[in-house]
């Protein structure tokens, strides 16, 4: 089984390969434990190939209405091969954001509001989705691990950051 990798460990900081539509096929019991792995945590809403080691270009995402992100437009089960993020819009807002490879910690991220993303899917077809809101900080967020980029190194104040617990405890204002 593979685990989640932390920072700093190098996986992290490299560049992902562009994956192949003929060896995607081959990939598809690394995308199944990708899946495995992110509902397991059951907090994470997303996970890239980086993450878990592998230094391709593959991410899934899955957004579900929980208290933690409520009034969000759930996204289902997807898997973006290849991902490509043009913005739709010069417009950012900040937002908090975690990772699963930081555990620790979360910060205020700016993101681009709309976003057009291109990608294939597991079945090697073509798909391209405009997001907005959390949606597109999702996106961005794993795109960036492709990039060798973590969402703590886009942090514009440092002041913003802030434990997961403090985060539930005075943010979110769930009390556990």
């Amino acid at each position: 089984m593979l685990e989640i990798k932390t920072i700093g460990d190098e996986v992290l900081k490299q560049k992902a390969k562009k994956v192949a539509k003929k060896d995607i096929a081959s990939r598809m019991d690394f995308i199944n434990e990708m899946k495995e792995i992110m509902h397991k945590n059951g907090k994470a809403v997303g996970i890239a190939a980086p993450q878990v080691g592998i230094s391709e270009q593959i991410i899934v995402i899955e957004i579900k209405d929980t208290p933690t992100y409520l009034n969000t437009k759930p996204l289902p089960l997807t898997i973006m091969i290849n991902p490509r993020v043009t913005p739709l819009t010069k417009e950012k807002a900040d937002g908090y954001e975690g990772c699963s490879s930081a555990i620790a910690i979360m910060g205020i991220v700016p993101r681009y509001k709309k976003i057009l993303v291109e990608y294939i899917d597991e079945k090697g077809k073509n798909h391209k989705l405009e997001l907005e809101d959390f949606q597109a900080r999702v996106v961005q967020h794993e795109v960036d691990h492709l990039k060798g980029i973590m969402f703590f190194e886009r942090v514009k104040d440092t002041k913003t950051f802030i434990t997961r617990e403090n985060h539930r405890k005075y943010v979110l204002k769930i009390e556990e």
